[in-house]
């Protein structure tokens, strides 16, 4: 017994000490969540700075949902299964003694710069260090650095809600109808239905118990396609109702949607966020759309993607439609 034990003890060994050929272990944790590891008197002082640009609602949605969902512990309650986390932020101070502050200062090489390291422990995995001279430079310097650092964690975290919204796989058909007919590519995932195709407009949706998520694609050179809030009126007056008779979706006024142009795949696009409602009705949620000018056929492409949940979280939905749209590109060989 004896000499099984120590036998399985010397293989054990001899695994652990060669554990660099080892894959690494899949990464855990739920949706944008993040694991702060911070010491325990600084997380006290940090708190309300890490709700500010942590946690702030992401947008646009008409119920608050933070941005990401935030964990916090120290370096040496860290334990096996938390280094798994997907997504890591170590914060740590130069004049520091605790064991998080000594840890950080052994990863990183210059002060005020946020460093990252990929699949530590796991994989994927993200994670960032960030170390300061004292707790007066930290709260200095905590608004120069947080607000691209979630924006970051945001952007990787998009990949895991490519995942998401493509379980069922892809529409390689309604793909290259894109290809052929409007020289662009836009993967649809399988589970969509088509509900209205209508010279130049495409409504699709998929119902789940809990939500029903549609996506609206619309081709034309006329100007109104130029523009998305526009675009999504007209559109909703013309497709979208209820079972109340003359109800029609349009773009709720009460908050102005956010505006701004964006890259997606190399292709400039102006992206529209907004909450729709339905006139003449009780119903309403987020949409969001992108609309692309396409110079060389003189016309507009518009995609939207707009969430009904009523009593749910819809900030997972908007999230997957964001993961849809990335998918927009004008290489069409792939």
């Amino acid at each position: 017994m004896f000499k099984t034990f120590l036998l399985l003890f010397i293989v054990f060994a001899f695994l652990s000490c060669n554990n660099d050929s080892l894959p690494l272990p899949s990464s855990a944790g739920g949706f944008d969540q993040v694991m702060i590891v911070i010491s325990d008197d600084l997380k006290v002082e940090m708190k309300d700075s890490i709700n500010k640009y942590f946690e702030t609602p992401y947008l646009v949605l008409n119920q608050n949902e933070a941005s990401l969902d935030v964990g916090t512990a120290t370096y040496p309650k860290l334990n096996s299964l938390m280094k798994r986390f997907r997504n890591i932020i170590f914060i740590g101070l130069k004049d520091g003694n605790q064991a998080t502050d000594k840890y950080v200062k052994s990863q990183v090489k210059s002060l005020n710069t946020v460093e990252f390291r990929k699949n530590m422990w796991s994989q994927p995995q993200i994670a960032s260090f960030y170390l300061t001279e004292n707790k007066e430079t930290l709260k200095k310097t905590f608004a120069s650095f947080a607000g691209s650092l979630r924006d970051k964690y945001l952007d990787y975290e998009l990949n895991e809600y490519s995942q998401l919204a493509f379980a069922s796989g892809y529409n390689a058909g309604l793909n290259k109808q894109f290809e052929e007919n409007y020289s662009f590519s836009l993967r649809i995932p399988k589970d969509y239905i088509l509900a209205e195709n209508d010279s130049g407009f495409i409504w699709l949706r998929r119902d789940d118990p809990e939500a029903i998520v549609n996506l609206m694609i619309y081709v034309q050179s006329d100007s109104i396609a130029s523009k998305g809030i526009e675009t999504r009126n007209v559109l909703g007056k013309k497709y979208v109702s209820s079972q109340v008779k003359g109800a029609y979706m349009g773009t709720d006024t009460l908050i102005d949607p956010l505006i701004e142009r964006i890259d997606i795949n190399g292709a400039q696009v102006v992206e529209s966020r907004g909450l729709w409602r339905m006139y003449g009705d009780f119903k309403g949620g987020p949409f969001l759309n992108i609309v692309y000018r396409d110079e060389s056929n003189q016309r507009n492409v518009f995609i939207e993607g707009f969430i009904y949940a009523p009593g749910e979280k819809k900030k997972i939905y908007l999230r997957q439609l964001e993961a849809i749209l990335a998918t927009f590109s004008l290489d069409t060989s792939t």
